[in-house]
């Protein structure tokens, strides 16, 4: 197969999806597939993070200039004529790239990359272009079978869920024996993130550690919430219990830090699929999480392979701390239990099932129409109401619901009604409400490539300010390119 990939996530640097590709291209060239990578984020100075095979084509676009985006994946799908399109993310921008796929004869599969509350507020900003966007689809992939429930059940016939892979790991935790201090270990790794809560796990060490004096915190990871999780950890006053550790580009040191820990949480409150967890537990450590948090509570097994805390609190999460950090036994059994879990996680099996869903899919090429008639028969009345449903332009004000009634839709639409109408039988060359083409900031003017530099990413809100700034421009017609020094782009 001749497989397209357009994805928006750093190459250059650690990350779970970055590491996806790489493993899932090894198994895919290595069966004799194509693949071509569209990035629209910068690779970076020191190259692949995850090394690619040497096959895999990359290309690096630019959407923050705002420049035709659907032209240019227009123009990239026709060049590669791919048997089989994947949209890696689930996010507002896969609606540019179905603009410019909808007509054309190349089946498309949309990988969402996390929880559906997460992915409908922040990806999406709400559950309508979602679910407009899953119509649009020859097919959609989703992490867990659980996710498929936030959809409604006509949609549901080309749902798939694949969860990400975990291989074995090459060295395993004792989480019975101590380190060469007699000091034991509670890891979390990953980013210093809001919606990671490191804070509330700060808080709930602080409410047991002083009965365990053996046990310490050790945190690794970067993010914009370093300063709050300082800030915690000098309010509870356990500077010299909790461990602050940057980013490891290592996989062998990531790999010695599991095996150095003695048990691992993960106090998210939205996940996907999460690699941090699923290494851990390949390590056997027993892990902790929270039970309302989407993905963790797929995979910690509560009272099997760790706990998971009931309430959204840092007493609840304590509670369910002590219970493992005072139990030498229950630590080695859930730790078994955990190495077992992670055996469902196999590459071989995620890897299958990944080019069994891209050769499905690839079987409709140039016959994607055949495909979305026989799947309205199913459900005529909803594939009917759900075509009817208008885009607005101004998606920031778009209701989280789909129009109640007829009456209702005619009101939201008004005299607009006849762009609107029918709209997904008719192979529309654009998508309503796409932003016009506009040479709004240069591909390589200064404040591209250093705002979207890596190592640019985790200064505090310079991201949110540099898309402001090309929001204000863009609804100005203000051209940015000439006021910034043009260099290199990489």
């Amino acid at each position: 197969m001749n497989i397209l990939v357009i994805g928006q996530s750093y190459l250059g640097r650690i990350g779970g999806v970055p590491k996806f590709y790489a493993q899932l291209y090894d198994y895919l060239c290595a069966r004799g597939h194509a693949i071509t990578h569209v990035t629209f984020l910068p690779i970076g100075k020191e190259g692949l993070q995850y090394p690619f095979p040497e096959s895999v084509k990359i290309i690096s676009i630019n959407i923050y200039a705002g420049h035709g985006v659907a032209d240019r994946i227009r123009n990239i799908a026709n060049e590669v004529n791919p048997d089989v399109v994947v949209l890696m993310g689930g996010d507002l921008w896969n609606l540019d790239a179905l603009a410019a796929l909808r007509s054309s004869p190349f089946p498309v599969i949309i990988s969402e990359r996390g929880c559906p509350p997460y992915c409908i507020t922040k990806m999406w900003m709400n559950r309508r272009l979602r679910e407009l966007a899953a119509g649009q689809v020859e097919f959609y992939h989703l992490l867990m079978p659980s996710f498929k429930n936030s959809f409604p059940k006509d949609l549901q016939n080309w749902l798939v869920a694949i969860s990400n892979p975990e291989p074995e790991a090459k060295i395993l935790a004792k989480p019975d024996i101590p380190d060469e201090n007699g000091k034991f270990t509670l890891l979390y790794t990953g980013r210093l993130a809001v919606e990671k809560r490191l804070p509330l796990l700060v808080r709930a060490f602080a409410l047991v550690c002083r009965h365990y004096p053996e046990w310490r915190l050790e945190i690794i990871g970067s993010g914009p919430e370093l300063g709050l999780v300082k800030a915690a950890i000098a309010e509870a006053k356990i500077e010299n219990r909790v461990y602050l550790l940057p980013n490891t580009n290592s996989q062998d040191a990531l790999a010695r830090h599991y095996a150095d820990s003695h048990l691992f949480c993960l106090p998210s409150e939205a996940e996907g699929c999460p690699h941090s967890l699923l290494e851990a537990l390949a390590a056997g450590l027993p892990c902790v999480g929270f039970a309302s948090c989407p993905g963790t509570n797929d995979i910690i097994k509560d009272g099997y392979n760790g706990f998971l805390a009931k309430a959204d609190t840092a007493e609840s999460l304590a509670h369910c701390l002590e219970k493992l950090m005072g139990n030498v036994e229950l630590r080695v059994k859930m730790g078994e239990n955990a190495i077992n879990t992670a055996k469902g996680f196999a590459p071989e099996k995620n890897f299958a099932a990944w080019e069994k869903l891209l050769r499905e899919a690839s079987l409709w090429k140039g016959r994607k129409k055949i495909l979305k008639f026989k799947r309205m028969l199913q459900s005529p009345v909803a594939s009917l109401w759900r075509a009817l449903q208008p885009v607005p332009k101004n998606v920031t004000n778009l209701p989280d619901i789909f129009c109640r009634s007829p009456l209702d839709w005619f009101r939201q639409v008004g005299e607009k009604w006849l762009d609107y109408a029918l709209l997904n039988f008719f192979g529309l060359p654009h998508f309503p409400g796409q932003q016009k083409p506009a040479d709004v900031l240069a591909r390589k003017s200064r404040i591209v490539c250093e705002l979207n530099k890596p190592e640019s990413m985790s200064l505090p809100g310079m991201g949110a300010v540099a898309r402001n700034i090309l929001k204000i421009a863009n609804r100005n017609g203000i051209a940015l390119n000439n006021l910034y020094k043009e260099h290199k782009e990489y």
